[in-house]
């Protein structure tokens, strides 16, 4: 049985803002987003470093205002932690596509290569899905929109954990 464990890491609300982007000012709530691509980055070189992990998901808000700099900066670490070898499952939310800059679409198409293998099924709108881990083990990633699912969404989630 042992070596069916699966060791992950979820991590969640990043809310990076691309380096290229004017700081925040004035509101002290929010200075951390200003070195939130430093900080991410050393996250980054912590996780590619962890050889006891099978995945690392990535629960929503990667980016802090859904810009696509922010997005293309974003990308670009995945990227860096997959060449690394790390299996990774994103799924995006609201502050990855709020802006209107990237629509919901566009950032869930372009995030599809961090999770494209895994997948095993999609709900009816195409935005939630059940990803394969490892064997023994499947995830259901639900992405809300409007702060409700619809009903077909929630009779495919049923039907998927049944």
């Amino acid at each position: 049985m042992r070596g069916k464990s699966l060791k992950f890491h979820i991590i969640t609300d990043l809310h990076l803002r691309a380096r290229t982007l004017p700081p925040i000012k004035n509101r002290r709530d929010q200075l951390c987003i200003n070195d939130s691509s430093e900080i991410i980055r050393a996250l980054v070189h912590r996780l590619k470093s962890d050889k006891d992990i099978d995945l690392i998901l990535f629960a929503g808000d990667l980016t802090q205002e859904g810009d696509r700099e922010s997005f293309e900066e974003m990308y670009e670490l995945l990227e860096d932690l997959k060449s690394s070898g790390k299996r990774l499952v994103v799924l995006p939310a609201s502050h990855d596509y709020d802006s209107g800059e990237m629509s919901r679409d566009e950032v869930n198409f372009l995030y599809r290569p961090f999770i494209k293998d895994k997948i095993i099924s999609f709900s009816p709108d195409g935005y939630s899905y059940v990803a394969k881990l490892k064997d023994g083990y499947r995830l259901l990633c639900l992405s809300v929109d409007e702060l409700f699912y619809s009903e077909d969404t929630v009779k495919w989630g049923v039907k998927e954990i049944a």
